[in-house]
């Protein structure tokens, strides 16, 4: 029997109207094998020439233990057949993408645009030999690559390439019905796109009523029941298309669906899209994504809300939304859908170490790399020093080499995956004695970027010093290897030229005291491993590390434009410690002396529950979907729509289970997350009073979609007053304005990154360590990834 065929799904692209049908299929795998040749034999589907020993192959192959001809087992990735088939093809036309290879772990196929080499599609595969129809959507010239990874060596690559010429036939691009759904005796329009036509278009009823119309649009009158209407078009050649739309006609006496809408119906994964309803008749609607995993999003039987609502969605992946609106036990049903494209997938080093970890003027013993990563067709390059050891690592592989020289070596393990770069440090230390005696600051051991052996004698009395000599703006670790766990016996500490002691780490958890401090003012320091107790002997091994600022170090220096802790792609800072689609101040707060009142063209928000059976008070909880004037680009992610909740705060995905997780706390790990937070706190809202937005425009920020939560005050604290708008941009820059902030009450405002990550921080008062003070201030963030 053939083996299944498996779809795999194209990368993600900005415009979702072009996209690529793959399908990669198994080849000649057959119950019944071919007839071969003397000399050969038959391997799933393939004729493979027979052997007994090397000299009955070909010069690059040998003879397996299968009795087969191949190449050697432990060689690099070898292309053995790559083809591509016709090398001329109409758009919407197939090419067929053949390939066998040897030795190869995986097998990657890229598609570029030959115009400016753009990635058009790509896919992964383990499998040696495939076959691939590929059916391009747009016309433009593309070359196909066929990349072999293999254990050792650099990957095979081969090109080839397809023309793609633009198609001459008659094509329906578009037929719809406006609206799709009436009363009966309404009308509705017809229109129409048409590549390649004449301009003439016949529409005919379901009970073969003709009309031949001349332009784009044709208006039906007096629709009295459910029709179909079907669209023909000709072409210049003789040739034809046809579609069908569909015009429902309401059952004025039940529940029924007028509309139910997807913006946009496909969306690379993690961007927003917006469902959008009308109905008649109902007492109740409630959204569900069966495909996705059969829970209820979202209910309301609020009046206005079932009328007509708005919901955002966060597909993940392809994803069917259904839409009941109900009365009693009546109810009409719609479902949209929406195809989500993967992004292509990010660099993660999950481990990277060495053992053993020390060298000695004595060490024999060879030190071995060891690392976890992904995806499989990553590049991973490893560096020893700065100098480039080698590229064509597999993600997951070791590296052995032998240290004869007794010097510290600072190892940086690289991956290179399509949608990022992940990078990772790992240190093999040279280690030297301690000189005794060593018991005081005029007899220091002197050490630099290296590992230092020495004891306590646990008599409570002894103190090992070491000497360092530091320059402007370094840093220094402090830590022990190859120990966990430490008695209570001992501080470590860190002293400057002065006689002052710079920190202090005492044990008093079990383990082992380290002491980290950067930006330090050059000069000479001492690290101190004192004893304050006589528990025993107490043998060490001390790494001191001192170095100039590096990306990843948490901390942000000149030369770096951020700084997070690590060298990922794709969380705001990038492995370079460059912003790439984050956010950054623009300058200090500005003095705003006055604030604007509300412009005539601002809309009030009514809010919701979050669930049903959750009455909304009017000084609580609640949020209001809203459709934004613009794409907003929100940490590399695009969102159509934005959700204003109650208490300050904007969130731009999905609620879960129909419920915002501590509404009150919206900065945190804990959803929701993707987050804008102007307040934060838990608000009250005076009658009929709630969120207004409106549009605007700056000549430097671009378009400004405003929201207004100056009429909350903050809940117990009914006297305050507080002036607070946050504006979105079509340029990704985010403006907090605050007027007069009455409340005494400490609390965080901000951003939120989708993982949680506390991004940007304001707070009342100072009373936050990051924060600035608001009152009075116009604070803008920009999208430095844009």
């Amino acid at each position: 029997m053939p083996r299944p065929a498996r779809a795999v799904a194209p990368s993600a692209r900005a415009a979702a109207v072009a996209r690529w049908i793959v399908l990669i299929a198994a080849v000649g795998c057959s119950d019944s094998a071919p007839s071969c040749p003397a000399g050969s034999r038959s391997l799933d589907g393939r004729c493979i020439k027979a052997c007994t020993i090397d000299r009955d192959c070909l010069a690059d192959e040998v003879c397996g233990d299968d009795g087969l001809c191949g190449p050697p087992a432990d060689g690099p990735a070898l292309i053995l057949a790559f083809s591509v088939a016709p090398g001329s093809v109409s758009a919407g036309q197939s090419v067929q993408i053949g390939y066998s290879v040897a030795n190869a772990q995986s097998v990657r196929v890229e598609i570029r645009r030959r115009a400016d080499g753009g990635v058009e599609w790509f896919a992964t595969s383990q499998d040696s030999f495939s076959d691939i129809f590929v059916s391009p959507a747009l016309p433009e010239d593309v070359t196909i690559t066929l990349i072999a990874f293999g254990d050792g060596g650099a990957p095979a690559i081969e090109s080839r390439d397809v023309d793609v010429e633009s198609p001459t036939s008659v094509a329906i691009e578009s037929f719809t019905a406006t609206p799709s759904v009436v009363d009966p005796g309404d009308s509705t329009t017809l229109a129409w796109s048409v590549r390649n036509g004449t301009g003439t278009v016949s529409i005919a009823d379901e009970d073969g009523v003709t009309v031949v119309v001349q332009g784009t649009s044709y208006e039906v009158e007096a629709v009295e029941q459910t029709t179909t209407f079907t669209l023909t078009a000709s072409g210049s050649q003789g040739d034809t298309d046809t579609d069908t739309v569909t015009v429902t006609v309401r059952n004025p006496n039940g529940p029924q669906v007028v509309t139910f809408n997807l913006e946009p119906t496909a969306v690379d994964a993690g961007d927003g899209a917006l469902v959008t309803w009308t109905t008649s008749g109902a007492n109740r609607v409630e959204i569900r994504a069966p495909v996705v995993n059969g829970s209820l999003m979202y209910a309301s039987t609020d009046p206005e809300y079932v009328r007509s609502g708005a919901l955002i969605v966060d597909p993940q992946a392809f994803a069917r939304y259904v839409l009941v609106a109900s009365l009693g036990t009546d109810s009409d049903t719609e479902s949209v859908q929406v195809t989500v494209f993967p992004r292509p997938p990010v660099a993660e080093i999950t481990s990277f170490e060495v053992t053993p970890s020390v060298v000695t003027p004595v060490t024999t013993a060879a030190h071995v790399f060891q690392w976890t990563a992904g995806p499989n067709n990553a590049s991973t390059s490893l560096f020893l020093d700065g100098e480039l050891v080698q590229e064509d690592f597999r993600p997951t592989d070791t590296y052995e080499v032998s240290l004869f020289e007794a010097e510290t070596v600072v190892a940086e393990l690289k991956v290179d995956a399509p949608g990022g770069v992940d990078r990772r440090r790992a240190r093999v230390w040279a280690v030297t004695d301690e000189a005794e005696p060593n018991d005081q600051r005029l007899t220091a051991t002197r050490i630099s970027n290296e590992a230092v052996q020495g004891s306590l004698p646990g008599l409570g009395v002894d103190e090992d010093w070491y000497v360092v000599d530091i320059e402007d703006n370094e840093s220094i670790g402090v830590r022990f290897l190859d120990r966990s766990e430490c008695d209570t016996s001992f501080v470590v500490e860190l002293w400057n030229e002065d006689g002052l002691i710079v920190d202090q780490q005492p044990d008093n958890t079990g383990r082992c005291p380290a002491i980290t401090k950067t930006l330090l003012p050059s000069g000479t320091y001492y690290v101190v491993v004192r004893e304050v107790s006589d528990t025993g002997f107490f043998p060490y091994r001390l790494a001191v590390a001192v170095e100039p600022p590096q990306c990843g170090d948490g901390v942000t220096l000149f030369g770096e434009e951020c700084d997070d802790g690590n060298t990922r792609f794709g969380d705001g800072c990038s492995a370079f410690c460059e912003f790439e689609s984050a956010y950054e101040y623009e300058g200090e707060s500005i003095s705003t002396p006055m604030w604007d009142p509300l412009p005539d063209v601002a809309v009030s928000r009514p809010l919701l529950p979050y669930a049903e059976n959750q009455p909304v008070s009017q000084s609580d909880e609640g949020f209001a979907v809203v459709e934004l004037p613009f794409p907003f680009l929100f940490y590399g992610r695009t969102y159509v729509a934005v959700a204003i909740h109650a208490n300050g705060f904007l969130s731009f995905r999905a609620l879960e289970g129909g419920a915002a997780a501590e509404p009150r706390q919206p900065l945190g790990p804990s959803p929701p997350n993707a987050v804008v937070a102007a307040l934060g706190v838990d608000a009250e809202w005076p009658p009929d009073r709630w969120p207004s937005t409106w549009e605007d425009s700056n000549a430097e920020l671009g378009a400004i979609f405003w929201i207004d939560f100056s009429d909350a005050t903050i809940k117990g604290d009914a006297d305050t007053f507080n002036q607070v708008r946050v504006g979105l941009t079509d340029s990704g820059a985010i403006v907090f304005r605050y007027g007069e902030v009455g409340t005494t009450q400490s609390f965080g405002a901000g951003i939120e990154d989708h993982s949680g990550n506390y991004r940007f921080s304001l707070c009342k008062e100072g009373r936050c360590a990051d924060g600035r003070e608001i009152s009075n201030s116009v604070i803008v963030v920009r999208n430095t990834g844009q």
